[in-house]
C-alpha cells in the first residue's frame, strides 16, 4: 500500500527527540543534533532527468552533434574529383567546416579521408603512410602519365615479370621522385597542372619521399601489371609508373590506382557516398563516423 509522503514526515516529527538522541550516541556526540525532516524530490528528479537523456531520441542528437566534429572515410568513386566528394558532403551535411586529407586523381578510387567540424584541425596530423594497388601499361606514355591522358610515346617494348622485380628494388627507401606534369605542385605560384594544360614549358623540383616496399602482383595480359605499394604521404604513382617504363626501356603509364589503406584505416572502415547519403537520411551515419582521437591514435 502506498504511504503519503506527508505522514511520514509527521511520524518522524512526533520522535524527533528520540531519533536525535539515538543519532548522538551512534556517532558519540556530546550533544542531540538538530534534525529536519523535508520531502526531497531531487533524487526522483535525477532519475527522470537520467531516463530522459537514455531517450533514443536525446541519445541521436548527441551522437548527430559528435558527429559533426569527426571523421568520416569515403569510398571514392571513379571519375569524380576529390573535391566534388567534399562539395556533395558539404550538401548533405549541411556543414561547412569541411576538408579531407590526401587527394585522390580523379581517376582513382579507394580511401578519402574526410574531416568534419573542429576535426579539420588535425587534418595536418593525419600524415599518415598509405597502401595502394594498381595496374600500370607497358609500352605506351600518356602526358598525364594515366589512363586518362593523350598519347604521347609508344614503344614495341615489354618487360618480364621478372624484369620487372629486378628494377622494384631500386624504388624502396627514401627517393627524390619529380611529380608528373599534371599535378598540384605549385611552380612559381602556379599549379603544375595549368601550366601543362596551356602548353608551357617548366620544370618541376624533385621531392623527397619514403616508399616502404613495391610489389608486382603478377600479370593481368600482355602489357599490364597489377602492383602494391606502401608508402609516405606525397607519393605519387603516376610518377612511379612513368620511372619504372623509362627504366626497363620502355614507356608505362597507371591504368588503374585504388587507396586501399591510410595508417590504420582500410577498406572495412570506408563507405560508399551514395550509401553515406542514405544513412544521413535515416540519421544513422552517426555508426561510420570515427574521434577524432580515435583516427590520430
Amino acid at each position: 500500500e502506498e504511504v503519503d509522503d506527508t505522514e511520514i514526515i509527521y511520524k518522524l516529527n512526533s520522535c524527533k527527540q528520540y531519533l536525535a538522541r539515538e543519532v548522538a550516541s551512534l556517532i558519540n556526540l556530546k550533544f542531540s543534533p538538530k534534525l529536519i525532516f523535508r520531502n526531497d524530490k531531487s533524487i526522483d528528479e535525477i532519475s527522470r532527468i537520467e531516463n530522459v537523456l537514455r531517450s533514443e531520441k536525446v541519445q541521436k542528437d548527441i551522437q548527430r552533434n559528435w558527429v559533426m566534429n569527426g571523421w568520416i572515410f569515403i569510398d571514392k568513386p571513379k571519375d569524380k574529383t576529390s573535391f566534388q566528394v567534399i562539395y556533395e558532403l558539404r550538401k548533405i551535411l549541411n556543414i561547412k567546416k569541411i576538408g579531407h586529407s590526401g587527394t585522390l586523381d580523379p581517376f582513382a578510387t579507394g580511401v578519402l579521408a574526410v574531416a568534419l567540424g573542429e576535426a579539420t584541425k588535425s587534418i595536418y596530423y593525419f600524415n599518415q603512410k598509405k597502401i595502394y594497388t594498381f595496374k600500370v601499361v607497358f609500352g605506351e606514355s600518356k602526358d598525364t602519365d594515366d589512363i586518362t591522358g593523350r598519347t604521347i610515346n609508344k614503344s614495341d617494348v615489354t618487360p618480364s615479370e621478372e624484369e620487372i622485380n629486378k628494377c622494384l628494388k631500386l624504388f624502396v627507401g627514401q627517393q627524390l621522385q619529380v611529380p608528373p606534369k599534371y599535378s598540384a605542385v605549385k611552380v612559381n605560384g602556379r599549379r603544375a597542372y595549368e601550366l601543362a594544360r596551356k602548353n608551357k614549358k617548366f620544370e618541376i623540383q624533385p621531392k623527397t619521399i619514403f616508399i616502404k616496399s613495391l610489389v608486382c602482383l603478377g600479370s593481368c595480359n600482355n602489357n599490364e601489371y597489377s602492383f602494391s605499394i606502401e608508402c609516405s604521404s606525397g607519393t605519387y604513382v603516376r610518377s612511379i609508373a612513368r620511372d619504372l617504363g623509362k627504366m626497363l626501356g620502355t614507356y608505362a603509364y597507371v591504368s588503374e590506382l585504388r587507396r586501399v589503406k591510410i595508417g590504420k584505416i582500410d577498406e572495412k572502415d570506408i563507405i560508399l557516398l551514395d550509401k553515406f547519403e542514405e544513412l544521413v537520411h535515416i540519421g544513422d551515419h552517426f555508426e561510420v563516423m570515427h574521434s577524432i582521437r580515435e583516427v590520430l591514435d
